[in-house]
């Protein structure tokens, strides 16, 4: 594995099929309750830098987090 994790890399339609399976629902409180990441989707997120709490995020946590992507190029 290179410095990434990446052995081999992933291909196109597992990148779609992890980013496509990442959903985001709006909960009571202002709070966002994400799908448990895939482990495709845990090394997208850990090779691009984004660090960010899936917990629970609030509003402008899911901000953060789409910045995140967008700052890598991912969305």
């Amino acid at each position: 594995m290179n410095e990434d994790g990446w052995e081999s890399g992933l291909t196109a339609d597992r990148i779609k099929k992890a980013l496509a399976g990442f959903q985001a629902d709006l909960q009571s409180g202002g709070f966002y309750r994400l799908s448990r990441p895939t482990d495709d989707m845990e090394l997208i997120l850990e090779s691009c830098g984004i660090n960010e709490d899936l917990r629970l995020p609030t509003t402008s946590g899911h901000h953060k987090l789409k910045y995140a992507f967008d700052r890598a190029g991912i969305i």
